[in-house]
């Protein structure tokens, strides 16, 4: 078949929770949210990444999950994902076909840190 030429549709990107505490410095103990979106595409979605702007930086790779569901749990207290920040993440999705067409959607996220 022709490679494909249409980049992956995104649904509403949504999160569990927009406005996350944490307690800087204490892995564990901070609010998370799961970011999700649904992502189609005619040839098959093969990857979907988060890239974090803002009071964080960085980017994550999103899980599979039933059907064209794909999440990732954010957390802010993670020392991978930034701690002790405070301030809108903004969470841009991006699917990705095998053609490496791609589509991006956001949803800002708002941290606040104590300690």
């Amino acid at each position: 078949p022709p490679p494909a030429n249409t980049a992956p549709v995104l649904g509403q990107v949504s999160a569990t929770s927009t406005q996350l505490g944490c307690l800087a410095g204490y892995v564990g103990r901070a609010e998370t949210a799961t970011i999700s979106v649904q992502a189609t595409d005619n040839a098959g979605v093969t990857a979907v990444t988060a890239t974090l702007t803002g009071a964080e930086t960085g980017t994550r790779s999103l899980a599979h999950g039933a059907g064209n569901t794909w999440s990732f749990v954010y957390n802010p207290a993670n020392p991978e994902q930034g701690m002790g920040f405070g301030g809108d993440v903004t969470i841009t999705l991006r699917a990705t076909d095998g053609s490496l067409n791609s589509n991006p959607s956001a949803v800002t996220v708002n941290v606040y840190c104590t300690g």
